[in-house]
């Protein structure tokens, strides 16, 4: 039997070394350049050789020898095996280890789409000042938080697989406080809890639109719908602005059939602008007419300073063919990812299992 002394092996800094040394013994072997009965060095004389602690070789060999690229005989060391595993055979791996370094396999419609988006880089300095959309991270009442997260930790209803809407008592109390807050007609059942608004655009384009389908968005508008709704194929028709809002008299008038339309009334992103109650009720009419559905982003709705917010679009008329969304970044943390969106009751298990195959359940 020969013996490998394996100099020619190199591992690189800043990458797991366990997993490179893994990586090149299944190569050589695979590639037979170490043939079936090669002696390998001991874990010692390997480790040295290599500069890497000894645990980490012996971790490597063990985890061949399970699978059956190596045997070891007591007494005389460790081996390669004389019956490898079927798929490194020269018959078995030229269909996949010849073209390895070619081409993968295509990546879908949505795989090349999402490859040609870019958001930026987030700063890990979460206090900066001016950061858009970031509130005074600072002012979160930590404490509190804290407090009442280690009175509720060990409840073991919080701790298993939830509903796919979200914890019941969290909808409940949304359902009395959208009344009251926004005029938002709806109970628990028609809220499904998100991970963050990002999440409930996505379950609107997925279960709303069809691909080739036309969607009306704020021209300008949030970046993020716009890449939501053409990921799913959607072709996007700009709506413009009046006094920084939405031009409610020249989208009625509009020749365009779309399937849906996204707009943020009470507070245009990024112009912020606020929609008046008349035109809000011209938007419905139109909406329920045309058969258009209307995502309603209701933006910083929290934030109005001068006067009470013109109530939300959804609570304007009885079953509105709106979904309405918002999230509590700005009222509590952006890293709590929480979200939620409010739909139609005739809606709610269309949207229930969407959520379901798209990420389980959140909080």
């Amino acid at each position: 039997m020969s013996s490998a002394e394996l100099t020619d092996l190199t591992l690189k800094s800043g990458q797991p070394l366990q997993e490179q040394l893994y990586r090149q013994l299944v190569d050589w072997i695979c590639n037979g350049r170490l043939v079936a009965g090669t002696k390998l060095p001991s874990s010692r004389r390997l480790a040295e050789s290599l500069s890497i602690s000894r645990n980490t070789v012996t971790l490597v060999l063990d985890q061949l020898k399970a699978e059956g690229f190596l045997t070891s005989h007591p007494g005389k060391g460790v081996f390669v095996s004389p019956e490898l595993p079927a798929y490194t055979k020269k018959t078995h791996r030229q269909g996949w280890q010849a073209q390895r370094n070619r081409y993968l396999p295509s990546l879908s419609h949505y795989g090349d789409f999402a490859q040609t988006l870019s958001w930026g880089e987030k700063s890990e300095d979460q206090s900066l000042p001016f950061t858009p959309g970031l509130p005074d991270l600072s002012a979160f009442p930590f404490t509190i938080w804290n407090k009442l997260y280690r009175r509720h930790q060990s409840r073991l209803a919080l701790t298993g697989y939830g509903q796919s809407q979200g914890y019941l008592p969290l909808r409940m109390a949304l359902t009395e406080y959208l009344r009251n807050s926004r005029g938002v007609r709806c109970n628990a059942e028609q809220i499904i809890i998100t991970n963050g608004a990002q999440e409930a655009l996505n379950l609107c384009a997925l279960v709303a639109i069809n691909q080739g389908d036309k969607v009306y968005i704020e021209n300008p508008g949030y970046r993020r719908a716009r890449a939501a709704f053409q990921s799913v194929g959607a072709k996007l028709v700009p709506a413009n602005l009046k006094d920084k809002h939405l031009d409610v008299d020249k989208l009625v008038n509009s020749a365009t059939q779309a399937k849906l339309l996204f707009t943020t009334p009470t507070h245009q992103y990024p112009m912020g602008g606020v929609m008046p109650a008349g035109e809000r009720i011209k938007l419905l009419d139109w909406a329920t007419e045309a058969s258009c559905w209307i995502i309603e982003d209701d933006y910083d709705s929290e934030f109005s300073f001068q006067h009470k917010p013109v109530a939300a679009l959804q609570g304007m008329g009885e079953n509105t063919p709106v979904l309405y969304m918002r999230s509590f970044s700005k009222t509590l943390l952006p890293s709590l990812r929480l979200g939620y969106l409010v739909v139609p009751s005739s809606t709610v298990e269309a949207f229930t299992q969407a959520k379901e195959m798209l990420s389980g359940h959140s909080p």
